[in-house]
């Protein structure tokens, strides 16, 4: 029955089916020096093309809300650091899958990750994702006195003498 109610819902299952997918999973920081994964959940794609784009603090607060399209105007015309694609393995099954792609050691800095399914990187008829990455030797840790504690990331032990930079940020609803 064309043009039944049934009939269009099918149609529209069958597009979601089909619809490719693409989502990026790293850790927020990682230690310098020293290649790291990320998880790239997929559906129905062969292949992710990656961008890394080594940006500041400053750059990060200036770029818009990613959910607004003058956002990916904006980061997909910043210069890249490195470019490369990854074949995804292809099972033809229609459902999600997921792997882990090398990226390789970064100095100290703040990073986005871009991935696209469109090689150039296409504002139209292209699902990318962005991501931002920190890689640095440092981390912190709070205690209930409201204490924080500078660390090295990789052996634990504490950072004498540092300066600690505190910013809280808050909602204002009015």
């Amino acid at each position: 029955y064309p043009g039944s109610e049934g009939a269009i819902n099918a149609q529209n299952l069958l597009a979601q089916i089909q619809q490719p997918s693409l989502v990026l999973e790293s850790e927020k920081v990682n230690l310098p020096g020293i290649p790291f994964r990320t998880l790239v959940k997929y559906k129905n794609t062969g292949s992710i093309h990656l961008r890394l784009i080594k940006t500041s603090r400053e750059e990060l607060k200036s770029l818009d809300n990613p959910y607004d399209e003058k956002y990916w105007k904006e980061v997909t015309g910043l210069r890249s650091e490195r470019n490369w694609s990854s074949v995804l393995p292809d099972q033809g099954d229609l459902q999600q899958h997921a792997v882990e792609v090398k990226i390789d050691a970064l100095p100290v800095g703040t990073y986005i990750l871009l991935s696209s399914v469109n090689g150039d990187f296409s504002l139209t008829k292209n699902i990318m994702t962005s991501q931002v990455i920190y890689v640095s030797n440092l981390s912190s840790i709070q205690n209930d006195k409201q204490e924080i504690f500078v660390l090295h990331r990789d052996n634990g032990f504490p950072i004498s003498k540092a300066t600690v930079n505190v910013w809280k940020q808050q909602y204002n609803n009015t």
